[in-house]
């Protein structure tokens, strides 16, 4: 990965801040029209083993930022490392915990939408530009 001057990191953060803004005031239907991907200056870190717990490391204009995540956490950004919207990962992770209850799938969905709403809001995951037909 190339490196990032401070400046642009700094000027990145304030334009996500805003979109973050705009796209938050969304009602959850309206906010299942976007795709959206994890930000260029994140990487989740997992390490495979049961003491350890996954963490979230983000370039930010005043350094490196270290943040312990938890494996629901993990999961749900993980499925943003391509481009998705929240029905694909609501789909991709409730095939990995294998739902049947109409009840759990429903709470899950909250679940899942809770942390893309968190996720947004601290600029980790970013809208992507929707094309026109």
């Amino acid at each position: 990965q190339t490196s990032t001057s401070s400046g642009l990191l700094s000027i990145k953060d304030r334009i996500n801040k805003k979109v973050a803004v705009k796209i938050l005031r969304l009602t959850d239907q309206s906010l299942g029209r976007y795709a959206f991907r994890l930000a260029p200056e994140v990487k989740i870190v997992t390490i495979n083993h049961p003491a350890l717990q996954p963490f979230l490391i983000k370039l930010t204009p005043y350094g490196v930022e270290e943040l312990p995540i938890n494996q629901f956490c993990a999961l749900v950004l993980q499925t943003y490392s391509q481009q998705n919207t929240i029905s694909d990962a609501i789909r991709i992770i409730s095939n990995c915990y294998q739902m049947q209850s109409v009840t759990d799938k429903k709470l899950l969905q909250e679940k899942i939408l809770a942390q893309v709403r968190e996720a947004i809001k601290y600029g980790i995951l970013l809208p992507v530009p929707r094309k026109n037909p």
